[in-house]
C-alpha cells in the first residue's frame, strides 16, 4: 500500500543530534507542529538522531556538543541545541544555522570528550568561545555555504579515543562510500510537519549520544530525491538502512553541525556537516554540507596553522633476527608520519614496517608536511645498531660470606659487563630483604640471593648468580 504524503516541509536539523529510522509502512499522518530556533527555544521539542543506537564516545572523539547556556535548565542536556566537530585543538566546524538567533560568542559553549550530556548540572570542562565564523554567503532559504567555525578561547588538550582531530577532505566522497554519523538529536521518525512517530524503546530526547551508519549517495541520486532545492557543489547526501524496527537511519533536527565521518587509508575525514532534510528518517536522504568544497576557505580563516611534534623512539639496536620490526611513531596532529631509510644497504622501510638487510648503522629519517591546519613538523633522524647475535653478557657479584646483624643495612657491589643493571632478589625473606641494591638483615641464618640481568635487543640475558650470605651475631 502506498500513501500519498505530498510536499513535505524541509528544515534545518538544529535542535539535538538523533539518527532517523524511518517506517517503511506509514498508517497515519500527523498535525502540523512547527519547530521553534534550537538556540533559543526553551522547549525540547527539536528532533535528534532517528534509528541509531547509543555509542561512546570512541564511535566519534572529534564530535562536540554546542551549548547555550542562556536557556532555561540545569544541565548539558537542557542547553545542547547543535553538534560540531574538532578540526584543529583551537576550531570547531559546525553548521552555519546553528549560530544565528540567540547564539553569541558570550553565551555559547563547547563540550568535548564525553558521550552523556549532564541532565542536572552543567559539566566542568566546557570551553568558551573566542570568535564565530560564518561563512559570508550563507542564504538561510536555500541552506547553500550553511558552514561555520568556532574559535574556542583556550586549545582543547587532545586525548586517543576521547578527544581527537577529525581531517578536512580535498574531495567528495564517492557514492556509496560508507559514512559514520553522530550526535545527540531527536529519535523519532517525521515528515517534518508533524510530532514524529514514537519509537518503542527509545527515548525521544537522549542524553547519551548516538551514531549509525550512511551510504553516501550519488548527486543524480539527491537531484532526483530532492530537485533543485540540492545544491551539487555545496552539499551531499546520504542515507542509511532500515533497522530492525523498520526505521531509515538518519540524522535530524538537534543533529545539525555534526559529523559525517567517512575512513579513507586508515584516516577518518570529515566529508559532511549536518545541514537539512525534509523530515527524518523518512523517504528523502539528509543533506549535509559538502566540507571538501570549503577546504580553502577553511584553511584561509584558520590563518595560523597549529605546530606539530613527531613522536619517535625506536630502540637502539636490533638484530637481524628480529627483521621484520614494526615501528611505532605518532605525530601529536593526528597525521600520519612518513619514515625513510637513509642507508638502504642496511635496512629499508615500507609504512611502518622495518626491514633489515645487512649488519651495521640503520638511519632513519621521520617528517610530517602538514596540511591545511597544521605546520609541518620538525623532521628527526634515529639511528639503530643491526647486529648479526645478541651480545653475551655476566655478572659480577662477590658478596662477603658472612655479615653481622649489626652491619644492616648494607649495601651491595653488583655489576654486569654490558653496564646494564642487575636485579637481585631474595630467596630468604625471613633473614633478609632486598630493595635496590640495599640488604637488609632480619635474623640470624643463610640469607641466600639471586642476581639476574635480562638483556635487551642488544645484550643476551647473562647467567643467574645465587649467594649465600652467613648472618651472625658477632
Amino acid at each position: 500500500m502506498v500513501f500519498n504524503l505530498g510536499k513535505v516541509v524541509k528544515g534545518p536539523r538544529n535542535k539535538s543530534l538523533v539518527l532517523s529510522v524511518a517506517f517503511v509502512l506509514l498508517t497515519s499522518i500527523f498535525p502540523t507542529a512547527h519547530a521553534q530556533d534550537p538556540a533559543t527555544s526553551n522547549s525540547k521539542s527539536q528532533i535528534k538522531v532517528v534509528g541509531g543506537a547509543t555509542v561512546p564516545i570512541s564511535y566519534a572523539p572529534w564530535q562536540v556538543a554546542l551549548l547555550n547556556i542562556s536557556r532555561t535548565g540545569r544541565g548539558d542536556w537542557d542547553k545542547q541545541f547543535c553538534g560540531g566537530s574538532i578540526i584543529s585543538q583551537n576550531w570547531i566546524l559546525t553548521a552555519a544555522h546553528c549560530l544565528g538567533g540567540g547564539v553569541s560568542v558570550g553565551n555559547l559553549r563547547v563540550l568535548s570528550g564525553q558521550a552523556v550530556l549532564n541532565t542536572k548540572r552543567l559539566s566542568s570542562n566546557l570551553a568558551t568561545v573566542k570568535s564565530i565564523v560564518i561563512h559570508s554567503s550563507y542564504n538561510s532559504v536555500t541552506n547553500v555555504n550553511d558552514i561555520a567555525l568556532i574559535q574556542l578561547t583556550n586549545p582543547l588538550s587532545l586525548k586517543p579515543g576521547s578527544v581527537e582531530l577529525i581531517q578536512i577532505p580535498s574531495s567528495k566522497p564517492l557514492p556509496a562510500s560508507a559514512g559514520r554519523i553522530s550526535g545527540w538529536g531527536y529519535t523519532w521518525p517525521n515528515d517534518g510537519n508533524s510530532p514524529g512517530v514514537p519509537v518503542l524503546g527509545q527515548v525521544a530526547y537522549p542524553s547519551e549520544l548516538m551514531g549509525g551508519a550512511v551510504s553516501i549517495l550519488s548527486d543524480a541520486t539527491c537531484l532526483g530525491a530532492l530537485g533543485n532545492e540540492f545544491d551539487q557543489a555545496s552539499m551531499l547526501c546520504a542515507q542509511g538502512g532500515i533497522n530492525n524496527q523498520g526505521i531509515v537511519i538518519d540524522t535530524c533536527y538537534g543533529d545539525s553541525g555534526g559529523p559525517l565521518a567517512v575512513i579513507a587509508s586508515g584516516n577518518w575525514f570529515l566529508a559532511g556537516v549536518t545541514s537539512w532534510g525534509i523530515g527524518c528518517g523518512w523517504t528523502t536522504p539528509g543533506v549535509y554540507t559538502n566540507v571538501s568544497n570549503y577546504k580553502l576557505w577553511i584553511e584561509a580563516k584558520i590563518s595560523s596553522k597549529n605546530p606539530q611534534a613527531i613522536t619517535f623512539s625506536p630502540p637502539s639496536s636490533l638484530t637481524l633476527a628480529q627483521s621484520p620490526f614494526t615501528l611505532t611513531i605518532t605525530s601529536s596532529s593526528g597525521l600520519s608520519p612518513i619514515i625513510s631509510s637513509n642507508t638502504l644497504l642496511v635496512c629499508s622501510v615500507s609504512g611502518v614496517t622495518l626491514s633489515l638487510l645487512s649488519t651495521g648503522m640503520c638511519n632513519l629519517s621521520a617528517n610530517q608536511n602538514g596540511n591545511g591546519i597544521f605546520e609541518a613538523a620538525p623532521t628527526i633522524s634515529r639511528n639503530i645498531s643491526v647486529l648479526n647475535t645478541l651480545t653475551s653478557q655476566t655478572i659480577s657479584f662477590s658478596p662477603p660470606a658472612s655479615l653481622l646483624l649489626s652491619q644492616s643495612p648494607y649495601i651491595l657491589s653488583i655489576s654486569s659487563s654490558s653496564g646494564l643493571m642487575p636485579v637481585v632478589t631474595t630467596q630468604t625473606p625471613r633473614i633478609c630483604s632486598i630493595v635496590g641494591f640495599n640488604l637488609t638483615l632480619s635474623a640470624l641464618g643463610k640469607c641466600s640471593l639471586t642476581v639476574t640481568q635480562a638483556g635487551n635487543v642488544e645484550f643476551a640475558p647473562a647467567n643467574p648468580i645465587t649467594v649465600d650470605i652467613n648472618i651472625r651475631r658477632r
